[in-house]
Protein backbone atom coordinates (compact mmCIF):
# COMPACT_ATOMS: atom_id res chain seq x y z
CA UNK A 1 0.00 0.00 0.00
CA UNK A 2 1.27 3.48 -0.55
CA UNK A 3 2.26 5.76 2.40
CA UNK A 4 0.06 8.67 3.15
CA UNK A 5 1.52 10.70 6.52
CA UNK A 6 -0.83 12.82 8.46
CA UNK A 7 0.51 15.79 10.87
CA UNK A 8 -2.03 16.75 13.95
CA UNK A 9 -3.70 13.38 12.95
CA UNK A 10 -5.46 13.49 16.37
CA UNK A 11 -7.50 16.16 16.22
CA UNK A 12 -11.49 15.33 15.46
CA UNK A 13 -10.83 16.18 11.59
CA UNK A 14 -7.43 14.46 11.47
CA UNK A 15 -8.68 10.86 13.12
CA UNK A 16 -11.96 10.90 11.04
CA UNK A 17 -9.62 11.22 8.08
CA UNK A 18 -6.92 8.40 9.27
CA UNK A 19 -9.92 5.97 9.64
CA UNK A 20 -10.97 6.68 5.49
CA UNK A 21 -7.55 7.05 4.53
CA UNK A 22 -6.75 3.44 5.88
CA UNK A 23 -9.16 1.65 3.73
CA UNK A 24 -7.13 2.35 0.52
CA UNK A 25 -3.37 3.44 2.32
CA UNK A 26 -0.34 2.59 4.28
CA UNK A 27 -0.96 5.85 6.98
CA UNK A 28 1.52 7.26 9.30
CA UNK A 29 0.60 9.84 12.10
CA UNK A 30 2.45 12.78 13.04
CA UNK A 31 2.22 13.71 16.83
CA UNK A 32 3.64 15.95 19.86
CA UNK A 33 2.92 12.97 22.54
CA UNK A 34 2.12 9.02 21.69
CA UNK A 35 -1.12 8.49 20.91
CA UNK A 36 -3.27 5.50 19.35
CA UNK A 37 -5.01 6.72 16.31
CA UNK A 38 -7.41 4.11 14.70
CA UNK A 39 -6.63 3.22 11.24
CA UNK A 40 -2.78 4.61 11.22
CA UNK A 41 0.25 1.67 11.43
CA UNK A 42 2.37 3.50 12.58
CA UNK A 43 2.47 6.87 14.82
CA UNK A 44 5.58 9.20 14.83
CA UNK A 45 6.69 11.74 17.54
CA UNK A 46 7.61 15.40 16.18
CA UNK A 47 7.82 18.58 18.06
CA UNK A 48 6.59 20.99 14.57
CA UNK A 49 9.88 23.18 15.54
CA UNK A 50 12.83 21.01 14.12
CA UNK A 51 13.59 18.51 11.07
CA UNK A 52 14.72 15.24 12.66
CA UNK A 53 14.12 11.69 11.85
CA UNK A 54 10.60 12.19 11.13
CA UNK A 55 11.51 13.83 8.07
CA UNK A 56 12.54 10.37 6.81
CA UNK A 57 9.14 9.20 6.83
CA UNK A 58 8.40 11.54 3.62
CA UNK A 59 10.30 9.34 1.74
CA UNK A 60 8.51 7.72 -1.33
CA UNK A 61 5.26 8.86 0.22
CA UNK A 62 2.48 9.57 -1.74
CA UNK A 63 0.60 12.99 0.21
CA UNK A 64 1.52 14.70 3.27
CA UNK A 65 -1.16 16.34 4.97
CA UNK A 66 -0.77 18.95 7.10
CA UNK A 67 -4.12 19.46 9.48
CA UNK A 68 -1.21 21.40 12.32
CA UNK A 69 -2.64 25.27 13.62
CA UNK A 70 -4.47 26.33 17.13
CA UNK A 71 -7.71 26.46 17.39
CA UNK A 72 -9.18 29.96 16.26
CA UNK A 73 -12.32 29.29 18.73
CA UNK A 74 -10.53 31.23 21.93
CA UNK A 75 -10.22 34.64 22.73
CA UNK A 76 -8.07 36.52 20.60
CA UNK A 77 -5.25 37.62 22.51
CA UNK A 78 -2.29 39.19 21.16
CA UNK A 79 -0.74 36.22 22.67
CA UNK A 80 -3.49 33.74 21.30
CA UNK A 81 -3.22 35.72 17.69
CA UNK A 82 0.35 34.83 17.90
CA UNK A 83 -0.25 31.22 18.62
CA UNK A 84 -2.58 31.21 15.79
CA UNK A 85 -0.17 32.81 13.49
CA UNK A 86 3.02 31.01 14.30
CA UNK A 87 1.57 27.22 14.98
CA UNK A 88 0.28 27.56 11.06
CA UNK A 89 2.81 29.67 9.36
CA UNK A 90 6.01 27.91 11.24
CA UNK A 91 5.10 24.75 10.82
CA UNK A 92 4.46 25.12 7.34
CA UNK A 93 7.47 26.70 6.60
CA UNK A 94 9.58 23.78 8.42
CA UNK A 95 7.24 20.74 6.15
CA UNK A 96 8.38 23.23 3.08
CA UNK A 97 11.96 22.40 3.99
CA UNK A 98 11.91 19.07 4.81
CA UNK A 99 10.07 17.93 1.36
CA UNK A 100 12.54 20.70 -0.13
CA UNK A 101 15.63 18.45 1.37
CA UNK A 102 13.79 15.03 0.06
CA UNK A 103 15.56 12.73 -1.79
CA UNK A 104 12.30 11.44 -2.70
CA UNK A 105 9.41 13.65 -2.46
CA UNK A 106 5.57 12.86 -1.71
CA UNK A 107 3.59 13.45 -4.71
CA UNK A 108 1.48 15.82 -3.45
CA UNK A 109 1.33 17.79 -0.29
CA UNK A 110 -2.17 19.05 1.21
CA UNK A 111 -2.29 21.71 3.44
CA UNK A 112 -5.15 23.29 5.79
CA UNK A 113 -6.59 26.37 4.99
CA UNK A 114 -9.74 28.27 5.78
CA UNK A 115 -12.57 29.83 3.92
CA UNK A 116 -12.20 32.74 6.24
CA UNK A 117 -9.81 34.34 3.71
CA UNK A 118 -12.58 35.37 1.81
CA UNK A 119 -14.36 38.98 1.36
CA UNK A 120 -17.52 38.37 3.21
CA UNK A 121 -20.60 38.57 1.16
CA UNK A 122 -24.35 38.18 1.75
CA UNK A 123 -25.24 35.86 -1.19
CA UNK A 124 -22.48 36.35 -4.09
CA UNK A 125 -20.96 32.91 -4.22
CA UNK A 126 -16.89 33.18 -3.34
CA UNK A 127 -15.47 30.26 -5.45
CA UNK A 128 -11.23 29.38 -5.68
CA UNK A 129 -11.20 31.97 -8.76
CA UNK A 130 -12.33 34.97 -6.38
CA UNK A 131 -10.31 37.69 -6.14
CA UNK A 132 -11.60 40.00 -3.31
CA UNK A 133 -9.99 38.75 -0.07
CA UNK A 134 -10.80 39.74 3.22
CA UNK A 135 -8.72 42.50 5.45
CA UNK A 136 -9.20 40.95 8.87
CA UNK A 137 -6.76 39.08 11.27
CA UNK A 138 -8.30 35.85 10.18
CA UNK A 139 -7.64 36.29 6.90
CA UNK A 140 -4.43 38.10 7.31
CA UNK A 141 -3.34 34.78 8.64
CA UNK A 142 -4.81 32.76 6.12
CA UNK A 143 -2.97 34.26 3.21
CA UNK A 144 0.55 33.69 5.01
CA UNK A 145 -0.54 30.01 5.90
CA UNK A 146 -0.84 29.85 2.53
CA UNK A 147 1.71 31.50 1.02
CA UNK A 148 4.34 29.91 3.37
CA UNK A 149 2.99 26.64 1.75
CA UNK A 150 2.99 27.99 -2.12
CA UNK A 151 6.15 29.91 -2.06
CA UNK A 152 8.29 27.24 -0.69
CA UNK A 153 10.78 25.63 -3.06
CA UNK A 154 9.94 22.04 -2.49
CA UNK A 155 8.66 21.06 -6.33
CA UNK A 156 5.42 18.79 -5.33
CA UNK A 157 1.98 19.39 -6.29
CA UNK A 158 0.40 21.41 -3.76
CA UNK A 159 -3.39 21.98 -2.58
CA UNK A 160 -4.54 24.39 0.20
CA UNK A 161 -7.71 23.18 1.80
CA UNK A 162 -9.82 26.28 2.23
CA UNK A 163 -11.96 24.60 4.79
CA UNK A 164 -15.64 25.87 6.04
CA UNK A 165 -17.56 24.61 8.92
CA UNK A 166 -16.92 20.98 9.32
CA UNK A 167 -20.07 19.48 10.79
CA UNK A 168 -19.53 15.94 12.93
CA UNK A 169 -20.65 14.67 16.11
CA UNK A 170 -17.84 14.22 17.94
CA UNK A 171 -15.91 17.90 17.49
CA UNK A 172 -15.73 21.06 15.81
CA UNK A 173 -18.86 23.14 16.78
CA UNK A 174 -21.75 21.37 15.93
CA UNK A 175 -21.82 19.26 19.20
CA UNK A 176 -22.42 22.83 20.76
CA UNK A 177 -25.54 23.77 18.22
CA UNK A 178 -26.69 20.48 18.81
CA UNK A 179 -26.63 20.69 22.35
CA UNK A 180 -28.08 24.36 22.29
CA UNK A 181 -31.04 23.22 20.15
CA UNK A 182 -31.98 20.08 22.33
CA UNK A 183 -32.49 22.85 25.05
CA UNK A 184 -34.99 25.00 22.42
CA UNK A 185 -31.72 27.66 22.09
CA UNK A 186 -31.51 26.90 18.33
CA UNK A 187 -33.11 30.17 17.14
CA UNK A 188 -30.94 32.36 14.78
CA UNK A 189 -27.86 34.20 15.81
CA UNK A 190 -27.88 37.73 15.21
CA UNK A 191 -29.94 39.03 12.05
CA UNK A 192 -29.53 35.24 10.67
CA UNK A 193 -28.81 36.79 7.39
CA UNK A 194 -25.25 35.92 7.73
CA UNK A 195 -24.46 32.98 5.17
CA UNK A 196 -22.96 29.47 6.46
CA UNK A 197 -20.63 27.70 4.35
CA UNK A 198 -20.34 24.00 5.65
CA UNK A 199 -19.39 20.63 4.84
CA UNK A 200 -20.24 17.27 6.24
CA UNK A 201 -16.99 15.41 8.20
CA UNK A 202 -17.92 12.25 5.36
CA UNK A 203 -17.57 14.69 2.76
CA UNK A 204 -14.11 16.22 3.70
CA UNK A 205 -12.37 12.84 3.90
CA UNK A 206 -14.00 12.04 0.62
CA UNK A 207 -12.62 14.99 -1.34
CA UNK A 208 -9.48 13.93 0.25
CA UNK A 209 -9.28 10.55 -0.92
CA UNK A 210 -11.33 10.85 -3.94
CA UNK A 211 -10.27 14.04 -5.45
CA UNK A 212 -7.03 16.09 -3.96
CA UNK A 213 -4.72 12.43 -3.72
CA UNK A 214 -5.38 10.75 -6.95
CA UNK A 215 -6.25 13.53 -9.20
CA UNK A 216 -2.73 15.66 -10.78
CA UNK A 217 -5.30 17.94 -12.52
CA UNK A 218 -6.17 19.96 -8.63
CA UNK A 219 -3.30 22.39 -7.59
CA UNK A 220 -3.66 25.56 -5.45
CA UNK A 221 -6.62 26.12 -3.14
CA UNK A 222 -9.48 24.06 -2.83
CA UNK A 223 -12.75 24.80 -1.00
CA UNK A 224 -13.66 22.48 1.34
CA UNK A 225 -17.78 23.60 1.02
CA UNK A 226 -20.60 21.46 0.43
CA UNK A 227 -22.01 22.86 -2.92
CA UNK A 228 -25.21 24.20 -1.27
CA UNK A 229 -24.29 27.52 0.89
CA UNK A 230 -26.91 28.17 3.40
CA UNK A 231 -28.14 31.55 5.91
CA UNK A 232 -27.55 30.83 9.43
CA UNK A 233 -31.50 31.53 10.03
CA UNK A 234 -32.06 28.65 7.41
CA UNK A 235 -29.28 26.33 9.08
CA UNK A 236 -30.63 26.56 11.89
CA UNK A 237 -34.00 25.97 10.97
CA UNK A 238 -32.99 22.64 9.21
CA UNK A 239 -31.22 21.58 12.69
CA UNK A 240 -34.19 22.12 14.52
CA UNK A 241 -36.40 20.05 12.01
CA UNK A 242 -33.78 17.34 11.93
CA UNK A 243 -33.90 17.22 16.28
CA UNK A 244 -37.58 17.32 16.15
CA UNK A 245 -37.91 20.88 17.85
CA UNK A 246 -40.87 23.30 16.89
CA UNK A 247 -39.04 26.35 18.03
CA UNK A 248 -35.76 27.57 19.22
CA UNK A 249 -35.06 31.40 20.68
CA UNK A 250 -33.30 33.51 18.64
CA UNK A 251 -29.60 35.17 19.94
CA UNK A 252 -29.50 39.04 19.55
CA UNK A 253 -25.95 40.30 18.49
CA UNK A 254 -25.22 41.84 21.59
CA UNK A 255 -26.03 38.45 23.60
CA UNK A 256 -24.01 36.70 21.39
CA UNK A 257 -21.08 39.62 22.54
CA UNK A 258 -21.49 39.00 25.78
CA UNK A 259 -21.74 35.10 25.68
CA UNK A 260 -18.30 35.39 23.32
CA UNK A 261 -16.95 37.23 25.93
CA UNK A 262 -17.98 34.86 29.20
CA UNK A 263 -16.98 31.62 27.33
CA UNK A 264 -13.56 33.29 25.79
CA UNK A 265 -14.05 32.94 21.95
CA UNK A 266 -14.72 35.73 19.54
CA UNK A 267 -18.48 36.33 18.14
CA UNK A 268 -16.79 37.13 14.49
CA UNK A 269 -16.95 33.31 14.16
CA UNK A 270 -20.20 32.88 13.89
CA UNK A 271 -21.43 36.58 12.66
CA UNK A 272 -19.35 36.96 9.73
CA UNK A 273 -21.43 35.80 6.43
CA UNK A 274 -19.37 33.18 4.15
CA UNK A 275 -21.01 31.88 0.70
CA UNK A 276 -18.29 29.91 -0.29
CA UNK A 277 -18.74 27.22 -2.93
CA UNK A 278 -16.15 25.05 -4.93
CA UNK A 279 -15.40 25.49 -8.54
CA UNK A 280 -13.05 22.74 -8.98
CA UNK A 281 -14.82 20.24 -7.74
CA UNK A 282 -17.37 21.08 -9.50
CA UNK A 283 -15.28 21.14 -13.00
CA UNK A 284 -13.91 17.68 -11.86
CA UNK A 285 -17.22 16.18 -11.31
CA UNK A 286 -17.19 15.29 -7.44
CA UNK A 287 -20.30 13.85 -6.04
CA UNK A 288 -21.05 15.05 -2.44
CA UNK A 289 -22.64 12.33 -0.44
CA UNK A 290 -24.36 15.26 1.51
CA UNK A 291 -24.78 18.25 -0.53
CA UNK A 292 -27.71 19.69 0.82
CA UNK A 293 -27.93 20.61 4.22
CA UNK A 294 -30.94 18.67 5.72
CA UNK A 295 -29.72 15.71 3.80
CA UNK A 296 -26.24 16.13 6.15
CA UNK A 297 -28.34 17.07 9.60
CA UNK A 298 -30.30 14.40 9.48
CA UNK A 299 -27.97 12.16 9.12
CA UNK A 300 -26.12 13.47 11.63
CA UNK A 301 -28.36 13.51 14.13
CA UNK A 302 -29.78 9.91 13.06
CA UNK A 303 -26.61 8.46 14.06
CA UNK A 304 -26.63 10.06 17.55
CA UNK A 305 -30.29 8.28 18.05
CA UNK A 306 -27.94 5.03 17.20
Amino acid sequence: MEKVIVAAANGFIGQHLVLKLSEKYDVITLTRRPIEIKGASKNVIWDGKKLDFWCNEIEGSLAFINLTGKSVNCKWTEANKKAILDSRVEITELIAKAIAKSKEPPKVWINASGVSIYKETFGDLQTESSKEMADDFLADVTKKWEEACFSSPAQVRKVAMRTSVVLGNDGGSFPIMRKLTGFFLGGKLGSGKQFFSWIHIDDYCKIITDQIIPNEKINGPVNMAAPESVTNAEFMRSLRKAMGKPFGIPTPKFLLKIGASIIGTEPSLVLKSTCVVSEVLKQNEHVFLYPQVDSALEELIGRTRG
